[in-house]
């Protein structure tokens, strides 16, 4: 890694960032910060359009940025006699900044233009930008999101000088099981035994691990290290998804010193927090989709009966076919008549499909359901008792198991 001087404070030192990732909403539930919305495409094959709006922060290891302040303030040709050295986040112009994304269906793209881009993390900074996809494209992408399998991806290039050999490159991650935080809340009090209590609560959507927590204790003027015991990566602390039991845990946190006596209450910082998260697809499905924006589409089945079905059937008065999403669709005697020399009836309906079951394969990508009715002469009526399934655009109907 680089660190660049400060031309005229020598003790002052920038640094990049190790890494761009998916971030969370501040706000609790800390959901991904992703925004899917859903409009019609005038494309037979593809006749969704998906725009995808999302958030990365910049992400640098503490650990890395301790170690550098100390070998910076030790390295003699720097002249710093051993001056403590402040290490900063590194701002450039916009214009220095270059910004590609690679997909799996279109391979490389310059988003620079595109898409805001800063350095710097926080509200309103790091990285936010909006992907217009098919359907077919999204899915690929957030169903790789739930494996080791990348189909989103890139780098933002930045250009500290003329020569592009001069550059830094910092990596783009983009998936579920690997953002920037925050992850948990809690709240912590004094105990009369010196020890301070800290109640641990899960903030995601979906269950995580707690592999370890550094913890400082903030008493007054004074801060000081605390340690939580059994929480390790090879203890990790489970904790359920929020709003769920078991989503909290209570904790003692162990000071290295005595806390001071005159200070009745104290604050706690946990940095670093190290969690591996577990993403609930269904959770996170509902937390990225517009809520303003219907999450729904429709689809035009065209259903089809033999047109000699009610001269075959002479009891049958009508057949019915109902739908779970969607408009009935009826057939009559007199259909058959109007439909000669045709050798099937044919009638068409809109039944309305949540994208959520097709984003979370809990449909088989275009699964609907339906019911038969057939009603009878003399007050009769027989029907599917259990809803039946398909998934083709035409669907080809008889009496089968209901009328022989």
């Amino acid at each position: 890694h680089k660190y660049y001087q400060d031309p005229t404070d020598p003790t002052l030192f920038y640094y990049l960032p190790d890494v761009f990732k998916l971030s969370r909403r501040a706000s609790t539930p800390h959901t991904p910060g992703l925004l899917v919305r859903f409009s019609a495409a005038q494309n037979a094959a593809n006749p969704i359009n998906v725009n995808m709006t999302y958030a990365a922060q910049p992400q640098v290891n503490l650990q890395r940025l301790r170690h550098a302040a100390e070998a910076l303030r030790q390295d003699s040709s720097l002249g710093l006699n051993g001056a403590q050295v402040r290490l900063r986040p590194l701002d450039v112009d916009p214009k220095q900044l270059q910004f590609n994304v690679w997909r799996a269906d279109m391979g490389n793209e310059a988003r620079a233009d595109k898409a805001q881009v800063s350095l710097l993390g926080g509200e309103g900074r790091g990285i936010v930008d909006t992907l217009s996809l098919s359907l077919t494209a999204f899915q690929q992408i957030y169903d790789a999101w739930f494996t080791q399998v990348p189909m989103l991806s890139g780098q933002v290039v930045v250009l500290l000088s003329d020569a592009p050999s001069q550059a830094e490159i910092i990596p783009f991650i983009a998936r579920l099981d690997d953002t920037t935080g925050p992850f948990v809340d809690f709240d912590a009090a004094r105990s009369v035994d010196g020890t301070v209590a800290l109640t641990l609560r899960n903030g995601t959507e979906s269950p995580l691990d707690v592999k370890s927590l550094g913890v400082q204790i903030v008493a007054g003027n004074a801060v000081i290290a605390g340690t939580i015991a059994n929480v390790d990566a090879a203890h990790p602390l489970r904790l359920a998804a929020y709003g769920s039991p078991n989503h909290q845990a209570d904790l003692m946190v162990t000071p290295a010193q005595a806390l001071p006596l005159d200070v009745p209450s104290v604050a706690v910082v946990l940095d670093p927090v190290d969690v591996q998260v577990f993403p609930d697809r269904a959770k996170m499905t509902e937390a990225i989709i517009d809520a303003q924006i219907g999450a729904e589409y429709e689809r035009t089945i065209t259903v089809q009966l033999a047109q000699d079905t009610f001269q075959a059937k002479p009891a049958l008065l009508s057949f019915i076919v109902k739908f779970a999403n969607g408009p009935d669709i009826q057939f009559q005697p007199s259909d058959a008549v109007l439909s000669l020399p045709a050798i099937v009836l044919a009638k068409t309906t809109k039944i309305r499909q949540p994208l959520s079951d097709i984003l979370n394969r809990t449909a088989d990508d275009g699964t609907f359901r339906y019911k038969r009715t057939l009603m009878l002469r003399g007050d009769k009526q027989i029907s599917d008792t259990d809803w039946l399934t398909d998934e083709g655009d035409v669907l080809v109907l008889t009496t089968a198991g209901l009328l022989t």
